[in-house]
């Protein structure tokens, strides 16, 4: 009995192990079956996911397309407008030069004739109207005198008071005497007038027609530094505004046809001929 007992317990262990060997395999199977499953299944979803995705980028590429050609045109259009300044003071600045030559030219040819008047009429003439003074005072103390010595004369002869005759007597000197001093101021600014006056106002006027003539060669020195800037200037607009073009034309060719082909704001629009003829003409 014992056994019969002990085969029969080991004969349960076998059939239990054999169950538990047996039942790996299953289980592998299942698991492979189910990673076959899923793969399927991702392989299903991929080509329904891959279109959304592109799409998504297309519109991120547009938007952003869209964003840098805003931003280009903008620039474009603030480029524009530098270099029609850069223009402008280019004729701005010829204009400006071309008055203040002509002012100065006239200021220059102005100071020259009032030098070359003062030379032959101004400063003749003021010596000789000096010089025509003292000859006048001269000629009044010489008078003056020749009647004081006939008033001595007269009034040593005639039975007239002799307070009276001193009275005219003494008028007559002091007159004299006043003519006498007035004559040696004369001749003081007579001196003055040949020897230091003339000689200093002509010298200021020489000074101002070389100080015009400086201005002018300055002038013509400043203009030409003033082109070359100016050039340079517009140069670099022109290359600013080329650039941009290139860049609007690599990001989108046919927004910059429509660019360019959009008039001026400052320029007038063009019409047809038939739209400006008159009414009721054919």
């Amino acid at each position: 009995m014992r056994f019969v007992a002990g085969l029969a317990l080991t004969g349960c262990w076998w059939a239990i192990a054999g169950c538990q060997s047996g039942g790996e395999p299953a289980a592998q199977a299942d698991t492979q079956k189910s990673a076959l499953s899923g793969q399927a299944e991702t392989a299903q979803a991929a080509p329904a996911a891959a279109p959304q995705t592109e799409v998504k980028d297309e519109a991120k590429e547009a938007k952003e397309k869209e964003r840098k050609l805003a931003d280009l045109l903008q620039r474009h259009a603030v480029a524009k407008q530098r270099l029609k300044k850069a223009r402008l003071s280019i004729d701005q600045s010829e204009e400006d030069h071309k008055s203040n030559m002509t002012r100065m030219t006239a200021e220059l040819n102005l100071a020259k004739r009032r030098l070359e008047d003062f030379e032959k009429n101004g400063a003749p003439q003021r010596i000789d109207r000096a010089t025509l003074g003292v000859q006048w005072g001269e000629d009044s103390i010489k008078e003056q005198e020749e009647e004081l010595a006939q008033l001595e004369i007269t009034y040593k002869a005639d039975e007239i008071a002799t307070e009276t005759k001193e009275i005219v007597l003494e008028r007559a000197r002091r007159r004299l005497e006043r003519s006498r001093r007035d004559l040696v101021l004369q001749k003081k600014d007579l001196n003055t007038l040949k020897t230091e006056t003339i000689p200093r106002e002509k010298e200021e006027m020489k000074l101002g027609v070389e100080n015009k003539e400086r201005e002018i060669a300055a002038a013509q020195r400043n203009i030409q530094s003033s082109r070359i800037d100016r050039r340079m200037e517009l140069m670099n607009a022109e290359n600013d505004l080329a650039k941009i073009e290139q860049e609007i034309s690599d990001l989108d060719p046919e927004a910059l046809k429509k660019l360019q082909a959009q008039p001026d704001k400052d320029e007038p629009v063009k019409t047809d001929a038939a739209e400006t003829k008159p009414a009721g003409e054919n």
